[in-house]
């Protein structure tokens, strides 16, 4: 048996203007099987400690490649692809 779905979230690339969004909840709430829409403000403190946060978490990883790169040459990211799209997924998953 399938797993029964009841709600979706989804999540803006960017900040966008309470009045600018009206035109995007509209065109989603005309989407079947949609029962409400709601926006959601963005707190500044919170917002601006998870972009810290990514950004924080980027760096690490990129300087672990960096890092790998000066020991081992350019030829270990080729090596390791398969580490990399890893590193990848945990990114995403954020």
């Amino acid at each position: 048996m399938t797993n029964r779905i009841c709600a979706l979230t989804v999540t803006l690339d960017e900040d966008i203007r309470e009045d600018d969004v009206e035109e995007l909840t509209n065109a989603i709430r005309c989407l079947r099987h949609v029962a409400k829409v709601e926006t959601v403000v963005t707190e500044y403190v919170e917002a601006h400690a998870e972009r810290i946060r990514i950004a924080t978490l980027l760096h690490g990883k990129f300087k672990e490649i960096v890092d790998l790169v000066r020991e081992h040459g350019i030829g270990v990211l080729e090596q390791s692809a398969l580490s990399l799209d890893k590193m990848d997924a945990k990114v995403v998953k954020l």
